[in-house]
């Protein structure tokens, strides 16, 4: 009978510390914690800013499709007013981010998955823009015959070739 009152009671003190570690994160403060994607060719920075007023845990996919490339960390802790720098390469294509924080201890929540809410969903493409290709606007220059008077001596002085103008995505991975 004693055991039988003693789990009753145990079981009854344990309720409401359950119910308060699985229970749903409080509203949080959209501004206090932010992600976002800085990228320059197929290098991307991965950034979470942590204004709030603790240590949060994040969470965040960068995936290209369902059959395309993904780049997942789990387990990522940032300090208050502190933040997280993740330098990835990625393919090219256009990628869809999503992201999880929550606060140690699980109290609060954001992101931009279904159970926070807290931020618009995030796009990248990589290269960030594409170009029209090679326009050859300048293409070779010839100048002609430089050289000697007799008669079946030639020589050409070539300017060079004009190349791919007008497309500064060449330089960071585009084509």
């Amino acid at each position: 009978m004693i055991k039988s009152v003693r789990a009753a009671v145990t079981a009854a003190l344990a309720a409401p510390v359950l119910a308060v570690a699985f229970a749903a994160p409080a509203n949080a403060a959209p501004e206090d914690v932010a992600l976002s994607v800085d990228v320059v060719g197929n290098d991307v920075e991965v950034i979470i800013a942590n204004d709030s007023d603790g240590m949060i845990e994040c969470a965040w996919a960068a995936s290209s499709g369902l059959f395309g490339e993904t780049h997942v960390r789990i387990n990522v802790f940032v300090q208050p007013d502190a933040v997280y720098r993740e330098p990835v390469t990625v393919a090219d294509g256009r990628y869809d981010v999503i992201w999880n924080c929550e606060s140690v201890p699980g109290v609060e929540a954001w992101g931009n998955t279904s159970e926070t809410g807290t931020a618009d969903p995030l796009t990248f493409i990589a290269p960030p823009c594409s170009s029209s290709g090679s326009l050859d606007i300048l293409g070779s220059m010839d100048f002609g015959n430089f050289g000697s008077t007799e008669t079946g001596s030639a020589s050409t002085a070539d300017a060079g070739s004009g190349g791919s103008v007008g497309s500064h995505c060449a330089g960071l991975g585009g084509s």
